[in-house]
């Protein structure tokens, strides 16, 4: 396991029935290289295996990634988020996370700059 990098917490958020539940990880940057992202997405009940990842970066111009200038989550309804993810060099990745019938997850970048 010579040189391996975990992911680190960063956000988790549960939905407002507390079935779903959505977390952010990264890595951090090398040599002010774009931040890596995972996302994510699960039900809390541990007896059901219903689980999807999506990777990105975020490109901040080598800054450390901060909760609140860099990630927001939106919960539109217990089943289904949005993930917004921000940075300087950047248009805002929006991902949208829908819980039903099972998890599926779609990305798209906004058209306003940060």
């Amino acid at each position: 396991m010579y040189g391996t990098v975990f992911y680190k917490s960063f956000v988790a958020d549960t939905s407002p029935n507390d079935i779903n539940r959505v977390e952010v990880k990264y890595k951090y940057a090398v040599f002010f290289g774009p931040q890596k992202i995972r996302i994510i997405a699960k039900q809390t009940n541990p007896l059901l295996f219903n689980v999807e990842k999506y990777d990105s970066k975020i490109y901040d111009d080598g800054k450390n990634i901060c909760v609140n200038d860099n990630v927001q989550v939106k919960w539109e309804n217990g089943n289904f988020a949005v993930v917004i993810l921000y940075g300087e060099e950047q248009k805002p990745e929006i991902i949208e996370v829908n819980f039903e019938p099972k998890i599926s997850i779609t990305t798209r970048f906004s058209e306003e700059s940060t």
